[in-house]
């Protein structure tokens, strides 16, 4: 009887090790390449859809993200087959993102400390309240502003860094984010309020996007 494969050998795993890369590539590295053509509508929307879906769950659960911004979004690239072409939009599945970056990640009633940080790479996904140094505590607000900065630069197709031209469903649903404009005045820790607004104006409406695109 042969040795026993360890857990990342190909043998005892051929699909992690023959088909996946197992270097990833987060969205702002995707975004800062020539080598990535733009997608489609269709594509960014089903992006921006899972990643409004990511926040919505983590609020679901009372949890706050804290660090959502474009170098935590990975895309772990496939393989090609034989006879495929070995283009880099050809192995990555836009539709499959994952949000990692959770180092700082808390339950919403819990106490942010808001040390200050000046990196404007980091401070230019953060709400004004929580740029160089906090003066508010993280709340739910602050990761949707982080959002509404990733879907814009999935929208331009580029850094925030390097800005131009956005389509009208999807600057409203940015700017829906960045301004926290949700018709909520009172959203305390327990209620639902902004979670919800948030699920109708934002995730809803990319939903309905994505479908009929």
């Amino acid at each position: 009887m042969g040795p026993t494969p360890s857990p990342l050998s190909s043998e005892s795993d051929p699909y992690m090790m023959d088909e996946v890369d197992s270097t990833p590539l987060s969205l702002l590295q995707i975004l800062s390449t020539k080598d990535f053509a733009a997608p489609s509508l269709s594509q960014r929307f089903y992006l921006t859809l899972s990643l409004a879906r990511c926040i919505s769950q983590l609020q679901l659960v009372k949890w706050v993200h804290e660090s959502f911004r474009s170098e935590n979004i990975l895309f772990f690239s496939n393989s090609p087959q034989d006879g495929e072409k070995n283009s880099l939009e050809s192995r990555i599945t836009l539709s499959e993102p994952w949000v990692f970056g959770f180092e700082f990640s808390r339950p919403d009633p819990f106490f942010s400390d808001g040390r200050p940080d000046i990196c404007l790479s980091r401070d230019v996904y953060r709400h004004p309240e929580r740029q160089q140094r906090p003066t508010h505590q993280f709340s739910k607000i602050h990761d949707i502003y982080a959002l509404g900065v990733v879907l814009l630069e999935i929208g331009l197709w580029q850094p925030v860094l390097a800005m131009e031209k956005v389509g009208e469903k999807h600057k409203d649903v940015v700017l829906k984010c960045l301004q926290g404009n949700f018709g909520v005045t009172n959203d305390t820790k327990e209620d639902l309020a902004l979670q919800q607004a948030f699920r109708g104006q934002v995730v809803d409406v990319l939903q309905r996007a994505s479908d009929n695109v």
